[in-house]
């Protein structure tokens, strides 16, 4: 089981506009697809670049699974698609975030299921 169509952005406090910088930065949108036989119930785990794993103290997760969109696609493929749900996974900082490279870690039930990574200027 992995996560895929992954899509992260940074945003400013002020009207969600897109920011690649980490002074600036407020919210971490994170979207991605997991197989519909995985638990909803995921557990994330965010490093900054310095090392540190941020907690309860340094701003909050909440994760959400939306509603399904209709995807069209064109295939040679008679087999149905696989099912997957679309998760949605906001951290909001309480403090400045640090330029560099964030890890963000997703688990389901304690099975390690992927990765990403975010650069921050």
């Amino acid at each position: 089981a992995s996560i895929d169509d992954i899509r992260i952005e940074a945003v400013k406090k002020k009207g969600q506009q897109l920011t690649a910088t980490a002074k600036k930065t407020k919210k971490m949108i994170v979207s991605f697809e997991i197989p519909a036989a995985l638990q909803t119930e995921l557990s994330y785990k965010i490093t900054n670049p310095s090392g540190k794993i941020l907690t309860e103290k340094n701003g909050s997760i909440t994760s959400t699974l939306m509603p399904e969109e209709l995807v069209l696609t064109a295939s040679a493929n008679t087999a149905p698609a696989p099912k997957k749900k679309h998760i949605q996974m906001v951290y909001e900082t309480k403090e400045k975030l640090q330029g560099g490279v964030y890890v963000i870690e997703v688990s389901s039930n304690g099975l390690y299921i992927g990765s990403l990574q975010v650069r921050l200027r």
